[in-house]
């Protein structure tokens, strides 16, 4: 159910260098994912419901395969020669003030000169990049990578209403983008299941072995 996917969008940002990539693809397409088209097989040349960077002579936009997850990938690759400027693909996702989101993409290079992380842009109602809301996530590729995952997490602050991902760069090479994904997570301690608190103001007295240590949280035998 939608309660299972959150959790385990909880677990996938505990173990994020260590994402399981068959865990993830269950929830890629799954209803927890926010974000459209997130394995960029949905259109025929442009991936749908992306935006990308303008079009120049040193850069190629495109879809290609075989995909990370799917049939297909984001790919953009810019000239050796290209002048300084962010290029590659964006998509904005309406969030929750005050919600946690987990974040991310899978990533892999081919001859990258620089090195390349995931960004996002947390904006308000009317489109401007909040306070501290201009995100990143890691680990970064460079020069010759096969596919790595790419996440972070963050709470929304009480003005933001978007979060828009950016799977660009500014870097000459070809940068791959599969598997965008956005989702609200639950934050979670774990506690010890065989300590549970006593109720507060009950006094429980029992005899115990003089070499056997007692804590607060030590729990009485059944029979006290």
């Amino acid at each position: 159910g939608h309660r299972d996917h959150t959790h385990t969008a909880a677990f996938l940002a505990e173990k994020l260098g260590a994402t399981d990539a068959k865990t993830f693809a269950t929830l890629l397409n799954s209803p927890v994912n926010l974000v459209k088209n997130p394995d960029f097989e949905q259109g025929s040349g442009l991936p749908d419901a992306w935006t990308h960077s303008a079009a120049d002579a040193d850069t190629t936009l495109s879809l290609a395969s075989p995909g990370g997850f799917g049939k297909q990938y984001a790919r953009l690759t810019v000239s050796p020669t290209a002048k300084d400027t962010w290029r590659g693909w964006h998509q904005a996702v309406p969030v929750i003030p005050g919600h946690s989101y987990l974040y991310g993409a899978w990533l892999a290079c081919e001859s990258l000169s620089g090195s390349a992380n995931l960004h996002a842009h947390l904006r308000d109602a009317k489109g401007a990049v909040v306070s501290g809301g201009l995100l990143s996530a890691g680990p970064a590729v460079s020069g010759d990578s096969s596919w790595v995952p790419v996440f972070n997490t963050v709470t929304a602050p009480p003005e933001a209403r978007q979060l828009e991902l950016h799977l660009t760069m500014n870097d000459r090479g070809t940068l791959k983008h599969d598997g965008a994904f956005l989702a609200e997570c639950l934050e979670a301690s774990a506690g010890d299941p065989e300590t549970p608190s006593l109720p507060s103001g009950k006094l429980v007295v029992w005899s115990v072995d003089p070499v056997i240590k007692v804590f607060r949280e030590t729990l009485p035998p059944e029979r006290p």
